[in-house]
């Protein structure tokens, strides 16, 4: 991945005769328990530009994914999330309602310390299967051990 930005940041600098980063920060990512979190984190992403008051609506923002999920037009590669009008308008009023703060805090601690997002069995599932560890370590080098 940051041989791929690297690349990327040298090519764009090229190109629009400009120098620095592209990016702010390194990349987050989490595992996410798709049963209990996917539409919270999918509506996290699309009002990121709503919370960082660049526009309104999720929908107005030029490269966010909302518009296509709304319309159902304007991106061939990106199949609407909707099937049919009722859920449509659902997933419209979904997008427009206001995160929930609980939720917002819990998604920003994950994705900053790599830790998975959700359940108590998933955690456990991902301990197993991945042999990841979830409990947060204190900053800082271990204290020495008194003899």
């Amino acid at each position: 991945m940051q041989k791929l930005s690297l690349r990327f940041t040298q090519h764009i600098n090229k190109k629009y005769k400009r120098t620095g980063r592209l990016w702010e920060c390194r990349f987050y990512s989490a595992l996410v328990d798709k049963e209990l979190y996917f539409w919270s984190i999918g509506r996290y992403i699309e009002r990121n530009p709503v919370r960082a008051k660049i526009v309104n609506k999720p929908d107005e923002y030029r490269w966010s994914s909302a518009k296509a999920n709304i319309t159902g037009k304007g991106m061939d590669f990106i199949k609407p999330i909707w099937q049919d009008d009722a859920k449509r308008e659902e997933y419209i009023t979904f997008l427009n309602n206001p995160d929930k703060e609980e939720e917002i805090e819990i998604i920003k601690k994950s994705t900053i310390s790599g830790k998975p997002i959700g359940s108590k069995e998933f955690l456990n599932q991902m301990v197993e299967a991945l042999g990841i560890t979830i409990n947060t370590r204190p900053k800082g080098r271990p204290r020495k051990r008194k003899n």
